[in-house]
C-alpha cells in the first residue's frame, strides 16, 4: 500500500482547507453509517440521481474528475434537484461562493470533483456519496467523514470493480519506458528540431515503432528529466544536455508514481468489496487499534462479517477432515483468515499451495496457505 506523503494542509485562495487526510488526523463520527454499492458504470448516474431524491440532506456528491462532476450536476438539474458544483477549472472565488451557498442551506446538494476543496469542520451534512471510486483511502475518508459530524449521517461509495482507471494505471505502471527508448526518442527529437521545427508525439511514431500512448509517456519522462520543454500544446523542443543518470531517475519516478496510484486505487476497491466491518477496515488502514464492529455499516447490518467467519471455519473443518490423498483445497476466495504479522485479511485468490490475501492497511500479500489460519 502506498500513501501520499506529499499531501499538505494548504489553503486555497478561497480560504477553505484542502481535503486531504494527511492534513488532519482521521475522525470517526460515531453515528456515521458507511456503505459501498457495486454498480456498473452505465448505471451510476441514474442511481446517483435516485439517491439525491431519497437521502436526507444537505449532501455532497464527489466524482473522480471535473468532467464527471459537470455531467452529474446537469443530470441532477434536469431531474429538478437544485445543486452547486465545484471543480478545478473554476476560479477560486466561484468555488468559494458555491461552497458557501451550500453551507448556508441555499442549495441542498453540492457536486464536487475529488481533487478540489471541500469544507472542513463540523457541519450538518447528512450524506456524502462518492459517485465512483476515489483515488485513495486518505481522500475517501477525509471526504466521507464530513457526513455524520453533527447527528446521523451516511457515507455511500458507488463503485465498479472494472474501473477504467485501474486498467489505465496497470498499463502505465507495467509499461515503463526503458532508458534505451528514452535516449532514442531524445536523439530523434534533436534531429527533427535541428531544422527549427517543434516535435509532436505523432512525429515519433514511425521512427520509434511504438504506440502513441507509450510515446506520450516517453515525452512526459523526458520533460520531467529536463531534456525537452513544451513550446505549445503537445509540441516540444530539446532543452539541453541531460545525463543518462537524470533520465534513469525520471524513469524510476514515473514507474513509482503509477505503481503507487495503482496500489492506492486497488486499496479503495478492496475496501469496497470487503466483508469486514467498514469502520474496522478504515481504522486498520490508518493504523488505529482494533475496534469492535460498528453495528451500523452495511456489512454489520447484513451480518456479512460473522457469516463469512462461520463459513470459513466450516469450510476449513471439512477440508481437514478429508483423506490426505485427496489434496484438500485449504482456502477459498472470500475466506477470512488471520496472519501472525499482518492480522486479519480476506482471501482473494487461491492456486496450488499459495493464496493472495488482502490485509487492510497492509495491501495484498502472496503467501503459502499454511501461514494463515481461520480468523
Amino acid at each position: 500500500m502506498a500513501k501520499d506523503a506529499s499531501a499538505e494542509n494548504s489553503q486555497d485562495a478561497d480560504g477553505i482547507a484542502r481535503t486531504a487526510a494527511a492534513a488532519r488526523p482521521p475522525e470517526f463520527p460515531a453515528t456515521l453509517s458507511i456503505e459501498a454499492v457495486r454498480v456498473p458504470e452505465s448505471q451510476l448516474l441514474p442511481l446517483a440521481v435516485r439517491l439525491a431524491r431519497e437521502l436526507h440532506g444537505p449532501g455532497i456528491f464527489v466524482t473522480p474528475t471535473g468532467k464527471a462532476a459537470r455531467t452529474l450536476a446537469v443530470e441532477l438539474h434536469e431531474a429538478g434537484i437544485t445543486n452547486r458544483i465545484v471543480h478545478a477549472q473554476m476560479r477560486a472565488r466561484d468555488r468559494a461562493q458555491a461552497v458557501q451557498s451550500f453551507l448556508n442551506h441555499e442549495v441542498p446538494v453540492l457536486v464536487a470533483a475529488e481533487n478540489v476543496t471541500l469544507p472542513q469542520g463540523r457541519y450538518a451534512i447528512g450524506y456524502v456519496v462518492h459517485a465512483g471510486a476515489p483515488a485513495d483511502m486518505d481522500t475517501y475518508w477525509a471526504q466521507a467523514s464530513l457526513a455524520g459530524m453533527e447527528g446521523r449521517g451516511r457515507a455511500i461509495l458507488l463503485f465498479d470493480r472494472r474501473d477504467k482507471r485501474l486498467k489505465t494505471l496497470t498499463t502505465r505502471s507495467s509499461g515503463v519506458p526503458t532508458l534505451a527508448e528514452a535516449e532514442l526518442a531524445l536523439a530523434r527529437i534533436r534531429t527533427l528540431a535541428a531544422d527549427g521545427d517543434s516535435v509532436e508525439a505523432a512525429d515519433l511514431s514511425d521512427p520509434l515503432k511504438m504506440p502513441l500512448r507509450r510515446i506520450r509517456n516517453l515525452l512526459q519522462v523526458l520533460r520531467e528529466a529536463g531534456a525537452i520543454r513544451a513550446v505549445a500544446s503537445g509540441a516540444y523542443e530539446p532543452a539541453g544536455h541531460v545525463e543518462a543518470a537524470a533520465l534513469q531517475e525520471a524513469l524510476r519516478n514515473y514507474r513509482d508514481t503509477h505503481q503507487d496510484a495503482e496500489s492506492n486505487l486497488k486499496e479503495v476497491l478492496a475496501f469496497a468489496e470487503s466483508s469486514l466491518c467498514r469502520r474496522k477496515v478504515v481504522r486498520r488502514y490508518f493504523g488505529e487499534e482494533e475496534a469492535e464492529a460498528c453495528g451500523i455499516c452495511d456489512n454489520c447490518r447484513r451480518g456479512t462479517e460473522e457469516r463469512m467467519r462461520r463459513v470459513t471455519r466450516q469450510r476449513r473443518a471439512r477440508a481437514l477432515a478429508r483423506p490426505e490423498g485427496g489434496a484438500p483445497r485449504q482456502w477459498s476466495r472470500g475466506d477470512l483468515v488471520q496472519h501472525d504479522t499482518w492480522g486479519e485479511g480476506e482471501v482473494k485468490q487461491v492456486w496450488g499451495d499459495k493464496i493472495r490475501v488482502h490485509f487492510p492497511g497492509q495491501g495484498e500479500k502472496v503467501l503459502k496457505a499454511e501461514f494463515v489460519h481461520p480468523a
